[in-house]
């Protein structure tokens, strides 16, 4: 990986950390100076709260992923929020949404929780159940 691509990684991983931050209020360290210091290289891009959590960063020009949800948010109020459910053939479900709606969705999860999932477990231990990344 060139010089420039390793640059543009940190500066994703920082803004990754400071948009964490902003949206949950845990704090979010980027792991590649740990990792350099002697740590782990199979360590996530940026360690969080709470604990639990793998965080991996990908930032490019263009990821489809984005002009799904995109497209899916057409036509929704203002008021809802959207979740994106993919999966390649023969792998495992994925949700996907915005980094500022983690909050109202756990508390969407969470007040319409009809089996009391929430109640008994955490909600990283649930998304963890459930596969969702």
């Amino acid at each position: 990986m060139g010089r420039m691509q390793r640059a543009k990684g940190a500066r994703g991983e920082l803004e990754a950390c400071k948009a964490w931050e902003a949206c949950t209020g845990f704090p979010a360290v980027r792991t590649a100076p740990l990792q350099a210091a002697g740590g782990t290289a199979a360590a996530p891009d940026i360690k969080v709260h709470p604990v639990g959590l793998s965080v991996e960063v990908k930032r490019y020009r263009s990821i489809a992923l984005h002009s799904w949800v995109r497209k899916a948010e057409q036509g929704h109020g203002k008021h809802t929020r959207t979740v994106l459910l993919s999966r390649e053939d023969g792998g495992d479900w994925i949700m996907s949404h915005h980094l500022s709606d983690v909050p109202i969705v756990a508390r969407l999860l969470a007040y319409n929780d009809p089996t009391g999932v929430l109640e008994q477990r955490s909600l990283a231990a649930l998304y963890k159940r459930l596969r969702i990344s």
